[in-house]
């Protein structure tokens, strides 16, 4: 019983089939959080530089 476990344990079999999606996973998360965390600040630059420009179109 135990020569299956340890054998078990020791294979690496299939590995990178889990390790990717993980990958992915986290990278998605942290696009997300960056998203979250910037969302407000990209708008109001953005509206910051539209009244600008219809200031300058219409000054």
């Amino acid at each position: 019983m135990i020569a299956i476990l340890k054998k078990f344990w020791m294979d690496e079999e299939g590995g990178e089939a889990v390790e990717w999606p993980l990958v992915v996973a986290l990278v998605v998360i942290g696009l997300i959080a960056a998203w979250a965390a910037l969302g407000d600040a990209i708008v109001a630059v953005l509206t910051a530089i539209v009244a600008e420009l219809n200031g300058a179109v219409a000054g």
